[in-house]
């Protein structure tokens, strides 16, 4: 079960960027949801969040009783390797309803799931 609302970073390497996610508890439907990540974030996985070459930011929606909306950005900014200061280069990714997780939602024939709680 997601403990938390959060959105999909990376899924398992061999589920190409997406997992699926059953959301009965919390809307009645019975059928697997997919949720899929950015492919820029799925790409750079290990730079952003491993060699913290990357500085990374989040901003999101408040949280709406509209459980299908969702929006927000990621934005990234590549730092300096010396003084780990950011250079003036940054990358926005939208985040929308399609890479949300909700708190609730259970992850069924995924595997393991790296997401950001917001």
């Amino acid at each position: 079960m997601v403990p938390a609302d959060c959105v999909l970073l990376r899924a398992k390497k061999d589920m190409n960027g997406m997992c699926f996610v059953q959301t009965t508890d919390l809307d009645g439907e019975r059928n697997l949801k997919p949720i899929v990540t950015s492919k820029f974030i799925e790409n750079y996985f290990e730079k952003i969040f491993l060699e913290r070459s990357v500085a990374f930011e989040a901003q999101f929606t408040q949280p709406s009783a509209d459980m299908y909306y969702y929006d927000g950005e990621i934005i990234l900014t590549k730092l300096d390797g010396e003084k780990n200061q950011a250079q003036a280069s940054s990358k926005e990714i939208h985040v929308d309803i399609k890479m949300f997780l909700a708190r609730g939602a259970v992850l069924r024939n995924s595997g393991h799931v790296y997401a950001l709680v917001t």
